[in-house]
């Protein structure tokens, strides 16, 4: 559905400029509201990824993004869907050269912990946070 309509509203007018960062803080502030009180469900893990995978945020959003993965990485230990890894991966891309050494430890800790779920795709996010790195 978003690729379906980002490619209507640039089919229609290419002209038009849409404000695509504001739309998709709006979608990001949800859930991180959500992300206050519960983990993330399997739908909104898949949505999130859905919109950062085909989008380059501005610097006011990356400053969310920052916050967002911060409030995300508690809940990274207690998740058995391969989502997580993958939203955890997209949000380490875009925010690679916005790390401070207290969010990477963070990093860390979240997939070391010891209720993390051992699976390949954890096995990939550390292999990425350890190139990025």
């Amino acid at each position: 559905i978003w690729s379906c309509l980002r490619g209507v509203l640039r089919a229609v007018s290419p002209s038009f400029q849409f404000d695509w960062c504001r739309l998709v803080r709006s979608i990001l502030e949800l859930a991180w509201e959500s992300l206050q009180n519960t983990a993330p469900s399997l739908h909104i893990l898949r949505v999130v990824h859905t919109l950062l995978c085909d989008f380059v945020p501005d610097a006011t959003l990356l400053v969310f993004l920052r916050t967002f993965l911060r409030d995300y990485l508690p809940w990274v230990p207690h998740s058995v869907h391969d989502e997580t890894f993958a939203l955890l991966d997209r949000l380490l891309v875009l925010l690679r050269w916005q790390f401070s050494t207290p969010l990477i430890h963070k990093v860390i800790l979240a997939l070391l912990d010891h209720y993390t779920v051992r699976c390949e795709r954890q096995k990939e996010s550390e292999r990425a946070l350890i190139s990025m790195v």
